[in-house]
């Protein structure tokens, strides 16, 4: 269930998207939404001042003219400047997440997390790519993640979809299948 911020930031991305799209430059905007998501990241001041409520509007859409007037095509600079004067613009991570989901999909492409007990291969991350690759009939994206807790197996997880094969879930399993027999049908008494 998505939650407030990422239904809204869903929106504001298919608006951008279908902008983008009209004017073929589906592409050019992943990048420049990339490059402005790292420019905001590495630089914690300017994101501070853009998502300020107590700051004025104006003020903060001088200093997006100022900092990416020629970084950014005019018409994502224009949707940036929206989302400020709506006070929107602290959803610009859930928007650029949304966007590169929606590009993802046109292109039939999906994420996947695996998460491994230990650093596979990369000839092992190839074949888990392959594979789940042709059963979803998807071209993937992986994610590796690496837990020890899980002790062996792997875990796959596609949004919100979870295929848990480690080890430590099995155990689990037995655990409770063996918690759940009634010693005494089979003969082991105290």
């Amino acid at each position: 269930m998505l939650s407030v911020a990422e239904q809204l930031a869903a929106k504001y991305a298919l608006a951008i998207f279908e902008i983008a799209q009209e004017k073929n430059m589906l592409d050019e905007i992943q990048k420049q939404l990339d490059a402005t998501q790292d420019l905001l990241q590495v630089n914690p001041e300017l994101n501070s001042v853009v998502t300020n409520l107590l700051i004025p509007k104006e003020p903060k859409m001088e200093i997006l003219k100022q900092v990416l007037a020629t970084e950014v095509d005019p018409i994502l600079l224009s949707f940036l400047l929206v989302l400020v004067g709506k006070n929107r613009i602290s959803l610009f991570n859930n928007i650029h997440r949304a966007y590169t989901n929606l590009m993802n999909e046109k292109n039939n492409i999906v994420e996947i997390k695996v998460t491994t007990a230990r650093n596979l291969s990369e000839t092992e991350y190839a074949e888990v790519t392959e594979k789940v690759g042709k059963i979803l009939n998807k071209n993937i994206i992986l994610i590796k993640h690496v837990n020890p807790e899980i002790m062996g197996g792997i875990i796959i997880q596609m949004g919100d979809k979870l295929i848990d094969g480690s080890i430590a879930r099995q155990l689990k399993n037995m655990e409770k299948s063996l918690k759940s027999i009634d010693m005494r049908e089979i003969g082991v008494t105290n």
